[in-house]
């Protein structure tokens, strides 16, 4: 029984040895490297679809609305229930991107409230922070995105390090960046399978543009 212990104790060593030494050498260095955020260019053609990017519905779907969206824009909160209604009308078949456009100068909390978003979605809760700040009536200020996180579950520790931190700051000037390069001077803005929608930005709207695919 001793030497089946034994023998079974070094097996289990030489299996560990075995599987750091595949991680560490045979795995290439991309594997083992974050995600880098990419230089955005002068001009874009259409959005840069990244590992920032947060979706809502089908990964696999066929149909994919990206929206530049600002928070405190009231089209922006008007339209997401419409956005919404077109993705469960057909589960599956459409997908919905999330791009940060914050607009200071028209909303000076803008920008804080995309980066309170993204502290969210580094604790995997995206959608029901992004889905709080456009349900509430009034803008939130810091206690209340504090409180509203803590509401949601979320470590409120690691939430305010995060937006203490502005450790989101970069993704929210990133995607910002990236509307300025495609020319977008208002929120909401829509692309469909990579394409500017130019049709009115209503529920039928849209849908007669989805259909039409």
């Amino acid at each position: 029984m001793g030497r089946k212990i034994i023998f079974l104790g070094v097996t289990s060593i030489l299996a560990v040895t075995i599987l750091a030494i595949f991680v560490l050498v045979l795995l290439p260095d991309s594997a083992l490297q974050k995600p880098t955020i990419t230089e955005i260019p002068q001009t874009l053609e259409s959005p840069v679809l990244t590992f920032l990017d947060p979706i809502r519905g089908s990964e696999d779907a066929h149909i994919t609305l990206v929206e530049y969206g600002d928070y405190s824009c009231p089209l922006c909160k008007t339209l997401e229930t419409d956005l919404v209604t077109l993705l469960t009308e057909a589960p599956g078949q459409r997908r919905l991107i999330w791009k940060d456009a914050p607009n200071v100068q028209a909303h000076p909390d803008a920008f804080t409230l995309a980066m309170a978003a993204r502290c969210a979605q580094d604790q995997g809760a995206f959608w029901e922070f992004h889905d709080v700040l456009f349900s509430s009536l009034v803008v939130l200020h810091a206690d209340q995105l504090q409180s509203s996180a803590e509401n949601l579950g979320l470590d409120g520790d690691l939430f305010s390090t995060c937006m203490s931190s502005n450790n989101t700051r970069p993704i929210v000037q990133h995607t910002l960046e990236e509307a300025i390069a495609l020319g977008i001077t208002s929120t909401p803005t829509l692309y469909i399978n990579g394409h500017l929608y130019t049709g009115p930005l209503t529920l039928t709207g849209i849908r007669a543009a989805l259909q039409a695919l």
